[in-house]
């Protein structure tokens, strides 16, 4: 294809393309973000054509430059298993590091779901059409990582014009989703004290280490998110300094913590539990983030329950939503950028009022 035809991706892109750009933008605007990505590409390639190192055997062409003449597509007999089977590592990788400005990267956790589905469900079935493809999902049931990572997918194989867009369409048009439920009481359920208290109780009887303990604890009395609870205790082991105290609350800067798709600001807790996690903290032997992923599973205790609770707990407490927000790391960037110290300040004058109210675990 060539440069000029830029109008052409956008008009043949629009109805196919809701997965791409955060997936919060009319689907006009994310067909012409994922247009513009590709054609940015073909301009970058145009000026410095690279080898095509693959030497296999099998459907797929064969072109030795790749660039807008030679592109590197597969015949039309490849199936989606093939396009798998030839790129996942590529793809795993471009997962990381997305395509700023306009494809954003994914979280690590998020990267281990994909791959898991994506893995199994290519062993389970030979997906030759979109039809195929809508068949298998439906005798999944649609489970939301498989979905979303097939459209991650078929998005990393037109960006890297591994699949033409007309194609990619073709395919697009078996992807099915599970009609979106409002949020139930089942998930207010899960998130209510007694039930986080018998998740934490059994997590405790099965693996009875500080690590468990602290991590939980943390996640309970700051409502961060596990990964950034996990990186902000690491820290503080080797750095003790960076947990501060102001009357009755202790509290930790997250910037170092922060990831660009999920944002954490501030960590407050009650002071009594500050400084039992300072003197204990250096006994504690802490694991990768995918061994507590497991273990949360197995006691049947969810880390989203919890932020859940923290949340409503403040909520039913008067503590403003932009202070919610803020402890949470649900702020916008911009809004932060402006209002920083004073979100600060305030979120630990509200903190204070509520610190001697928290439960404990145990």
């Amino acid at each position: 294809m060539k440069i000029s035809q830029r109008k052409i991706y956008k008009a043949s892109a629009i109805d196919y393309l809701p997965d791409l750009c955060g997936g919060s933008l009319a689907w006009s605007r994310t067909a012409a973000c994922h247009a513009d990505a590709i054609l940015e590409k073909k301009q970058q390639e145009a000026k410095t054509p690279e080898l095509d190192t693959y030497k296999g055997d099998n459907i797929f062409y064969e072109p030795t430059t790749k660039s807008q003449e030679e592109m590197a597509l597969p015949s039309k007999e490849a199936t989606l298993n093939d396009y798998w089977n030839k790129y996942k590592d590529q793809f795993l990788e471009f997962l990381k590091v997305g395509a700023p400005p306009k494809i954003k990267p994914v979280s690590e956790g998020t990267i281990k779901d994909y791959r898991n589905a994506l893995t199994k469900f290519f062993n389970q079935f030979k997906i030759r059409n979109w039809q195929d493809l809508r068949n298998a999902l439906i005798k999944r049931n649609m489970p939301k990582p498989l979905v979303n990572g097939l459209g991650k997918f078929l998005t990393f194989l037109t960006y890297n014009e591994y699949m033409s867009v007309e194609e990619e369409q073709k395919w697009r048009k078996g992807i099915i989703r599970k009609e979106s439920k409002p949020k139930t009481a089942e998930k207010f359920e899960k998130a209510k004290l007694d039930k986080i208290k018998e998740g934490y109780k059994r997590l405790m009887q099965k693996y009875k280490t500080l690590d468990n303990e602290l991590l939980v604890k943390f996640m309970f009395y700051t409502g961060q998110r596990m990964e950034h609870s996990l990186k902000a205790l690491t820290l503080l082991q080797k750095d003790k300094s960076l947990l501060k105290f102001e009357d009755n609350i202790a509290y930790m800067p997250m910037e170092q913590v922060a990831e660009k798709h999920k944002q954490a600001f501030l960590s407050i807790m009650p002071r009594e539990f500050g400084e039992y996690l300072l003197k204990n903290i250096d006994k504690a032997e802490f694991k990768p983030y995918t061994t507590y992923e497991s273990r949360f599973k197995k006691a049947k205790l969810q880390a989203t329950a919890i932020r859940t609770w923290f949340s409503t707990f403040l909520a039913e407490n008067n503590v403003p939503f932009e202070i919610i927000n803020f402890l949470t790391g649900k702020v916008p960037k911009s809004v932060l950028a402006k209002h920083y110290l004073n979100l600060s300040k305030l979120a630990k004058e509200e903190y204070k009022k509520i610190a001697n109210k928290l439960p404990k675990l145990d």
